[in-house]
């Protein structure tokens, strides 16, 4: 069976947190992995976040957007290719978000959820995903995924 991988488990794997060993274990559950595009625009968007205030002392989005639209995202280039690096690497498949955005709003509706986080409950819902390894406990609520860790 297929386990969906949520933003946050590629974020603490690529940088070392108190979740980063728990985030590698996940990967000795299966070998059979996917994600989707949500899950990895958020990875990046939190991974240039995190780097941003640590190397450049940049907390805010707005202020972060006009850094990059000077600069480029050069400073989170090693952050983005070893997240390329690791997807090939775990052989983990990217499928499409195909989902309406209807399915969107009920889901957001019946759980109580973000959108994007709805969106990745859809995209696994549609695909038949049962399992999600995911840190946040948000999708908990979420009656048709089992969460793990």
């Amino acid at each position: 069976m297929a386990i969906y991988v949520d933003a946050n488990v590629f974020v603490h794997l690529i940088i070392e947190s108190e979740l980063t060993e728990n985030a590698k274990k996940i990967f000795y559950l299966a070998e059979d992995f996917l994600t989707s595009p949500a899950a990895l625009e958020e990875a990046i968007y939190i991974g240039i976040r995190l780097i941003a205030a640590e190397r450049l002392g940049i907390y805010r989005p707005h202020e972060l957007r006009r850094y990059v639209a000077r600069h480029g995202i050069n400073f989170a280039r090693d952050y983005i290719g070893e997240l390329r690096a690791f997807l090939q690497e775990a052989g983990i498949e990217v499928v499409a978000d195909n989902t309406s955005l209807e399915d969107i709003i009920s889901i957001m509706r019946s759980y109580n959820l973000l959108p994007n986080d709805a969106l990745i409950a859809a995209t696994c819902r549609k695909r038949g995903i049962k399992i999600i390894a995911t840190f946040n406990d948000d999708f908990r609520r979420v009656d048709f995924l089992i969460v793990i860790p």
